[in-house]
């Protein structure tokens, strides 16, 4: 999401059945950083997921986002 020039706040996390939504994971980042940060999560993603997991499975269970005591992400 652009929050300025060249400056943009980055979410990830949603569920795909629509049960969970996106969590802010930074604020006020570059495209270059955007793009350093996913290549770090996709890395980790793609040699720690478990069969079957989403990414933003993933991103709960590898402690990036956390849930809330509601099932809220926080």
């Amino acid at each position: 999401m652009g929050k300025g020039p060249g400056l943009y706040k980055l979410y990830l996390g949603a569920a795909f059945n629509g049960t969970r939504l996106n969590q802010q994971v930074r604020e006020s980042i570059d495209e270059k950083e955007i793009l350093v940060l996913l290549d770090e999560l996709f890395a980790d993603y793609s040699g720690k997921r478990q069969p079957g997991e989403t990414f933003g499975d993933f991103m709960l269970r590898s402690g990036i986002l956390q849930v809330g005591t509601e099932g809220e992400t926080i």
